[in-house]
């Protein structure tokens, strides 16, 4: 926490607020000049003992604020690490405006006040590592800089209670500084050192002179597109940091001392494998929130910094669980480097503080975590770039790349245990002039280096989750088995050997081709997952390659992982745009199908925003960069398929239920046929001991190998991946997984009007003034009303009134009410903005003259007076009409719930033939969230669909909450599925949902019927008909196989309304 804010807060020169005021957070003012506010440490404010104002402190008695600066900048424990003591130049004459220094957060501030004063740094330059330490702050001097700046009071300070004359403002501050001590103890070290070397390569508090000043709203950046200096708008976190997968909120009274820690997984083979991970983190003390999903590969938690780090949880869990584990990076952008051994050293002087950090995610691979606001991924390959290093091969799905590493693994193993295990078949299933002793120790040989083979695959992960997480998985089924069988073969053999006739000799056979047909059957399936998902990986979008403008005539090809904010890149025709932008010069059509799901290309001209992944048309378009490769719309909507999996639909749990209980019920179901055929070898054939133990054996092995849990696990998370996919791939983006589970048992769709049924682009059809004042003073007031309000209508009228002349007026106390209006104060009168119900004004002849006309009415009042009425109309969807028709043929109730007046919602419900007693007018948003209720009261599963304009709280009520928006919307609301596409994504989510619901039903009931049939193969209950455990490991193919080829049928299911 502190080191991501403060690092956010050095960028942005201080404009951020971290933590909550007043609740012991960190605090950092939202002026430049104001960075001086607290401590290194940033826990916590200086403040005055109570009675006692800072601006009466500071004047009343300069020695006493003397002494509290001198008390405050040579605690130890609050990072100020040069004892030299500050400067006072006595106070100003009263009214004046004070200077203070501009300083790092690693010096405390002096109270605010009137009067003036200078003062130097401390623990703004260390000489070396460590100079935050105490002992190390006894000797450095890091003092050098000296500054005055001009800090204008805004405020005057508080009044407080009188304080006694025993206490002093230099206890006072050190009270408070050792109680923030205390709270931020676990980090509070790295939070010094952290500040002090982010601000000083930001040159955020030194010298004035060693940076321009920052653009008063923006970052200055050097274009590539005119080469001159432009400012880019402050970057929101949504717009520069894109999602996480599986991004979670953390309580602001816990943020501090929480972090969120999001980590991809290396090494899980099945679901069997999540619940050890599962297990093993739900021990660890200190971490809550706890997810882990297999078929992403993806843990996350809540990491209590009091209790443990990170460092220390990941080597614990890695030894644990056998897996091997890398954060996933939510601030930063990163860069994969080939970097040579003898060159990582060097690397990392170079880099030094400059980058968030260096870690090796592969062999001679070194993934670079940088903030993309204070350092540009050129800039860091230029600086190393050199012999032995060079761009690491791309790899846009984290997922696919640890799928397809696990393929190179298991296809290793698996080609090594058949070309170990075809000789002992050939030894031991042909008649051959081989003598039985040398065939037998080849076969003992070569068995125990097949079983050497299953060591890593098959007893490292079983043995442990066993021992650390006391969970029976699947492996450990194989283990038993080939166990046994190798132990019996490896006895016999020496029975044998020593004159011992058996009448069942060794098998090395059985578990040498046991564990090559797992490997096979794993290895096919895997083949099969890595196929799934690359098809509808959203990822494989993004564009490798750009082509940088780097002068006003010139360009050059680079590796869109280059790219830098305030970039401009040329976009030839029919080629992929390589991140969202905006077009600066050309126009022509972008093919947005792939993200929108429409067909239909979209026109472009200079102004326009363009989409990540979209393909454009004949026209070439050059594109000024708005957002990085990796943190654009292609990343965001990625996120949230895959962050989807995260929320497990009811079906899963169930799923992971019976799924705990199948290891322990065929362990004893094994046990079981293992005492029942020594009964029947001993009591009914007859057979001696040896002979009947070795015929129970095989049965036992048998039912072992035989039995998967793997179909059962992969039945659900298998299909929700692939609808996931395909929905996002036709414009619906599912954002929580359970909204498949119920999408397809909606009785009910509940439609908003504006913006939703009609198009966004509302028209003035009708303008009218009707106050006294001048048509020139009454625009200008219209123009200042709607002026940013983002409400439909008001955008349409403020569109309306933008070529008209008038200046802006000035309006006082703006409020905008959600579903009535605008009000406001002018000139000393009350002006409202609305509809005219709201406004008590349609009763007015010509005001209801135009509601029957079928009109949306803005209307404005000054002290209730009329003034100005605006007409708008908007058209209707050109697909609204289709699919109401299909949601009727599908038995579901179509409703229209509208904030707008009767006359307006009756034309469109007539228009798309939904009854009259299913539509409702007029409603505020609370009115459209009670109409929710009132359904979801009758037992009614309800689908509300809107744009999130006066909507948001019935799209959150709604069983399923679907929002219209953009590229850019898709991450924002509570909706449960977002429309990229239009009103054609609610068919193709029923659809999809209803389809995905019959692929789980199947796949379960395939898991059942597999299971139960196998086992009872291989238990010898249809006696003649058995599955010999030499056979049984072809369980694994047969069992998950059908799973994953049910689920990409899916594909078939991409926009299924506009194909009907």
């Amino acid at each position: 926490m502190a080191k991501s804010c403060i690092r956010k807060a050095a960028a942005l020169k201080c404009n951020a607020t971290c933590g909550t005021e007043g609740k012991g957070k960190v605090v950092i003012p939202k002026k430049p000049d104001a960075c001086k506010d607290g401590c290194c440490s940033n826990s916590a404010k200086l403040l005055p003992p109570e009675g006692v104002s800072p601006a009466k402190a500071l004047h009343t008695d300069t020695e006493v604020a003397k002494e509290v600066k001198e008390k405050c900048c040579t605690q130890k424990e609050n990072g100020c690490c040069a004892p030299k003591k500050p400067t006072y130049i006595s106070p100003e004459p009263k009214g004046k405006a004070f200077g203070s220094s501009h300083k790092k957060e690693s010096c405390c501030a002096p109270v605010r006040g009137n009067g003036s004063f200078t003062e130097k740094e401390s623990c703004c330059k260390p000489k070396k590592e460590g100079c935050c330490s105490p002992p190390a702050a006894k000797d450095e001097k890091c003092c050098d800089v000296q500054q005055t700046a001009s800090l204008p009071i805004e405020q005057p300070a508080p009044s407080i209670k009188s304080i006694d004359s025993s206490t002093t403002l230099a206890e006072a501050c050190a009270t408070h500084l050792q109680q923030a001590f205390n709270q931020y103890l676990s980090y509070l070290d790295e939070g010094r050192c952290i500040c002090r070397n982010i601000l000083n390569a930001s040159s955020n508090c030194r010298s004035q002179t060693s940076l321009p000043p920052p653009p008063k709203n923006g970052v200055k950046v050097q274009s590539t597109c005119d080469f001159d200096e432009i400012e880019i708008a402050p970057i929101s976190p949504s717009s520069t940091k894109g999602i996480v997968a599986r991004s979670k909120e953390v309580e602001p009274e816990n943020s501090a001392s929480r972090q969120h820690v999001v980590l991809k997984v290396s090494g899980m083979t099945c679901t069997g494998c999540s619940r050890k991970l599962m297990n093993v983190l739900k021990n660890f003390a200190g971490l809550s929130n706890i997810d882990v999903t297999f078929v992403t590969g993806v843990a996350e938690f809540d990491l209590n910094l009091f209790v443990a780090n990170l460092q220390q949880v990941v080597l614990r869990i890695e030894k644990e669980t056998g897996f091997k584990f890398s954060q996933i990076e939510s601030n930063c952008q990163t860069l994969d480097l080939l970097i040579q051994p003898d060159s990582v050293q060097t690397v990392r002087k170079q880099l030094g503080d400059l980058v968030e950090s260096i870690e090796q995610v592969g062999k001679a691979i070194y993934r670079i975590n940088y903030d993309p606001a204070m350092i540009g991924a050129r800039t860091i390959f230029s600086a190393v770039e050199g012999p032995g290093i060079s761009l690491a091969p791309p790899g846009n799905n984290a997922e696919l790349a640890n799928s397809k590493r696990r393929l190179l693994h298991l296809t290793y193993s698996t080609v090594a245990a058949t070309v170990l295990t075809i000789p002992i078949l050939a030894l031991n299933w042909s008649d051959n002039p081989v003598p039985y002793s040398r065939r037998s120790i080849v076969s003992l040989v070569l068995a125990t280096l097949v079983q050497a083979l299953a060591v890593p695959e098959f007893y490292v992960g079983a043995i442990k989750s066993l021992v650390f997480s006391r969970v029976l998985e699947m492996d450990m089924l194989v283990v038993i088995s080939i166990t046994a069988a190798y132990i019996y073969s490896l006895v016999a053999f020496s029975l044998t050997h020593a004159g011992v006739a058996l009448e069942i000799g060794e098998f090395f056979e059985t578990s040498s081709l046991l564990i090559t047909l797992v490997l096979l059957g794993r290895l096919i399936a895997t083949i099969a997952k890595v196929k799934a998902v690359s098809a509808v990986s959203f990822r494989s979008l993004q564009a490798e390659k750009a082509i940088l403008v780097t002068g006003p005539a010139s360009t050059i090809e680079i590796d869109a992982r280059l790219l830098q904010l305030g970039d401009c890149f040329v976009v030839p025709a029919h080629s992929r745009i390589v991140t969202d932008g905006i077009v600066i010069h050309g126009s022509g059509s972008v093919d947005e199908s792939m993200v929108t799901g429409e067909s239909i290309p979209v026109s472009k001209v200079v102004g326009d925003n363009v989409i990540a992944g979209t393909i454009n048309g004949p026209g070439s378009l050059t594109i000024r960069m708005t957002r990085l490769p990796g943190k654009n719309s292609i990343t965001d909507i990625a996120n949230l398929v895959e962050n989807a999996l995260a929320a497990k639909p009811h079906i899963q749990d169930v799923a992971d239920r019976v799924a705990s209980y199948f290891i322990p019920v065929v362990i004893s179901i094994s046990l079981i046929v293992f005492g029942i055929w020594i009964a029947v070898a001993l009591r009914i054939r007859g057979n001696n001991g040896g002979s009947a133990f070795g015929t129970a054996i095989t049965y036992a092995i048998a039912v072992l190998a035989i039995s998967c849990p793997c179909a059962l696990g992969l039945a659900v998370p298998m299909v929700l991946v692939i609808a996931g996919s395909t929905a996002a791939r036709s414009g619906v983006i599912i954002k929580r997984a359970d909204a498949i589970e119920r999408a397809y048992k909606v009785t009910d769709a509940v439609f908003d009007k504006t913006g939703t049924l009609t198009k966004g682009d509302l028209a003035i059809v009708h303008e009218q003034i009707l106050g006294e004042q001048e048509e020139f003073e009454i625009i200008s007031l219209s123009k200042s009303l709607t002026k940013n309000n983002q409400h439909p209508v008001s955008m349409a009228v403020a569109a309306h009134l933008e070529s008209k002349p008038g200046d802006f007026v000035c309006v006082e106390n703006v409020e905008s009410i959600p579903g009535a209006g605008i009000q406001c104060e002018w000139r000393g009168s009350i002006v409202k903005a609305g509809n005219p119900y709201w406004l008590n004004i349609d009763s007015d002849p010509e005001i209801s003259n135009l509601i029957e006309q079928g009109m949306t009415l803005f209307c404005i009042t000054v002290d209730l007076k009329p003034i100005a009425v605006f007409g708008l109309k908007s058209n209707l969807r050109g697909e609204a009409k289709g699919v109401i028709q299909q949601l009727q043929k599908c038995n579901i109730k179509c409703h229209i719930v509208s904030g707008d007046n009767s006359r307006v919602v009756e034309d469109v419900a007539a228009t798309v033939d939904i009854p009259l007693s299913n539509t409702a007018s007029r409603n505020s948003p609370a009115q459209k969230l009670q109409y929710v209720k009132e359904l979801m009261s009758q037992n009614r599963t309800v689908l509300f669909c809107g744009d999130g304009t006066n909507d948001a709280a019935a799209v959150a009520q709604a069983n399923i909450g679907v929002l219209i928006g953009t590229a850019s919307d898709v991450t924002k609301g509570a909706a449960d599925v977002v429309l990229l596409g239009g009103l054609d994504g609610v068919v193709t989510l029923l659809e999809i949902s209803r389809r995905s619901s019959h692929r789980i039903f199947f796949n379960f009931i395939w898991s059942a019927v597999y299971n139960i049939f196998a086992i009872l193969l291989a238990a010898g209950a249809f006696v003649k008909a058995r599955i010999p455990p030499t056979y049984a490991g072809l369980g694994e193919i047969v069992s998950v196989v059908p799973v994953i080829f049910v689920a990409m049928t899916l594909f078939r299911a991409r926009n299924p309304a506009r194909a009907s």
